[in-house]
Parts: C-alpha cells; structure tokens; sequence
C-alpha cells in the first residue's frame, strides 16, 4: 500500500499547481488532498487546512530539499512537519484508522488520551457495590421470601406505641467491613450473619437464625437511595428513607 505524507500546504489552487507541476517535472508524483473541496468552496480553504500537496513518503525527504531550493516554505513550520511525519509513519498501519489521513488520526488519537483520564476519574470516583453496601445503615423495608411479604419487627420495638416516622428508620441492615452483617428481627431480636462479595454478588452465610431464609448468594441493585438484593428464594428491599409504621 503506498502511503502518502504532506510536504506543503496552499490557500490556492494556483498556487499548488505550479508547486505541483515542478515536482512532478523532478519524477516525484504527487497528489492534492482537499483540492476539489477548495475549487468548488475557496471560503473552506482555512477551514480544511488548505489544500496539500502530498508526495509518497520515500519521496519526501527530497521533495522538501527540493522546496526549499525553490524558495517555497510550507506553512506549517519545518518542526510541525517533522510531527506529522512521525506521526504518519507511527500509525499508518493500524487498524481502523490507518487509512485515514495523518491529521485525522491525529484528532482521533488526541480523543482517546483525552477519555483515559476520565475513565480513570470515573472508576476512582465511582465507589464498587461493596462500598456502596458498607457506607450507610439501610433502612430495611421489606422481605419477600417464596412469593409472601414479610416486614421486620425486632422484639425491642414490640411493646411500643404506634409510630409514624417520616425520612427515619428503627429496622435496619448493615453490613460492617469485618465481613459481619446486622440484620432485623422477625418478631425476635436483631441477628447477625456473615457477609461477602463473590464477584458481582453478595454471598450471605452463617447466620444465627432464619438461615433457611437469608443465607444464599444475592444479585444487587444498589445506589444512593436504593438497596434490593435477590437470591433464588428470597428478596430483600432497603431504602435510605421511608415512611415505617409501629403497632
């Protein structure tokens, strides 16, 4: 595959064909990309970076020789140049984006070093569901357990009044980074179990009570607000506000 590189650059049609037609005197082809663009739209000429006059790349040593002996300075500066064609010669046989030209795999490449950092900031930032689960008291709401709806009642709230409570909560479910979890009682005391994260899931085993009902492998759905963990048999809804009710 022949791969071309930019030696100059014009405002003008014109301009380039006599460039053109000397370089082409010498035996070196040459090709103009953005020409037609700037013969039909002259006012896009600065807008694609003028037209350039590209030559094969192992011709371009000599055909910048060949420039400056005419007197002819391309725009862009000797050092810029020099960019390009490293450039060029670096990524040329990519896949994608190697036939594309230089400056736009330039913008392309200059795209994906600009989404690094921000993925890096984003998954920093970004706290794992572990994190999530062990970074407040959730407010439990309620279990379902074989398709029945279960609400919790730990024994110390059971000889109490009637209570309504708006953005507060009285049964709770907390994991602790010790790898224990603190689960309400179910007309009994509260309990705890053990806890784990087995990849994406929550591993809850050896519980002190009701291990028919909590100890499994849970999926989560977690956010700020928001705590639903899912076994095969059991489901468990958490919140971080809501409205309880005591009787």
């Amino acid at each position: 595959m022949t791969h071309y590189v930019t030696v100059a650059t014009f405002t003008l049609p014109s301009e380039m064909a006599v460039i053109r037609a000397k370089m082409e005197s010498e035996g070196i082809a040459c090709y103009a990309s953005d020409e037609m663009t700037v013969q039909v739209y002259n006012f896009m000429s600065n807008a694609v970076g003028g037209i350039k006059l590209q030559v094969e790349e192992k011709d371009a040593e000599r055909a910048r020789a060949l420039l400056k002996e005419w007197g002819h300075l391309p725009k862009e500066n000797p050092e810029n140049t020099g960019i390009w064609v490293r450039l060029n010669r670096m990524t040329y046989n990519w896949p994608w984006i190697g036939k594309l030209r230089v400056e736009l795999r330039f913008l392309i490449l200059l795209g994906f070093l600009a989404l690094v950092p921000m993925v890096f900031l984003y998954v920093w930032l970004n706290p794992s569901v572990e994190e999530q689960l062990m970074e407040q008291e959730w407010c439990f709401r309620n279990l379902i357990y074989e398709n029945n709806n279960y609400y919790p009642r730990t024994t110390a709230y059971l000889d109490g009044p009637m209570v309504l409570t708006m953005n507060s909560c009285e049964e709770t479910l907390r994991f602790k980074e010790n790898g224990q979890v603190i689960l309400p009682g179910f007309r009994s005391a509260q309990f705890t179990a053990q806890w784990e994260m087995v990849e994406d899931e929550v591993h809850i085993f050896s519980a002190d009570t009701f291990q028919h009902i909590f100890e499994g492998f849970y999926n989560v759905q977690v956010n700020e607000r928001v705590l639903i963990l899912e076994s095969e048999q059991t489901m468990i809804q958490c919140g971080t506000s809501h409205i309880s009710f005591h009787f």
